[in-house]
């Protein structure tokens, strides 16, 4: 039967690339500051991780990536957004064996698309860790939290310096 991904790291690798590469695509289209280093950094390990996926598939099928130029075809068109991961899966999907030739058939790769089989909770993970990662960039880059920050700083000093003239102790004053 053909797969897409036969390991176990490959079909986790596809799929976290896969997502990484829609995350980055979701977010480099939103009105908010930070997103464009929130793509940066989510693009890069997604390419990253299919690449590494794309690897070990085609390494376990018999193929090896200095004697045939599929894995730096391959490697290359990750880079492209949203559809690289498709292409690439759709290479590995036409591709089961080293010398096999089967055809592509386009409606037993989307069901298999639905399939991968990838672990759910390695998927969480690096759905939190997105997450995580947003709000971080988000929060630090948002000038309403620069705003915020500024005026709680403001008001500690006014503070402080009420207090010390309250008590007749001002340092302000000596």
């Amino acid at each position: 039967m053909q797969e897409i991904g036969h390991t176990a790291f490959g079909r986790n690798a596809l799929a976290i690339g896969l997502l990484g590469h829609v995350a980055a695509l979701i977010v480099s289209i939103m009105t908010v500051s930070g997103a464009g280093t929130f793509f940066i950094i989510v693009f890069t390990l997604s390419c990253i991780f299919s690449v590494a996926g794309t690897f070990t598939e085609l390494y376990f099928r018999g193929f090896r990536f200095l004697d045939d130029l599929k894995f730096y075809l391959l490697a290359v068109a990750v880079v492209f957004p949203f559809i690289g991961p498709i292409i690439v899966m759709c290479f590995l999907y036409s591709l089961q064996r080293k010398g096999e030739k089967i055809h592509f058939d386009f409606p037993g790769f989307i069901r298999l698309l639905s399939r991968l089989k990838a672990n759910m909770l390695l998927v969480f993970v690096f759905l939190i860790f997105l997450f995580i990662l947003f709000a971080f960039i988000h929060g630090a880059t948002d000038p309403y939290f620069k705003k915020r920050q500024q005026n709680k700083d403001k008001s500690q000093t006014g503070t402080v310096v009420t207090y010390e003239l309250i008590c007749g102790y001002s340092s302000i004053l000596a």
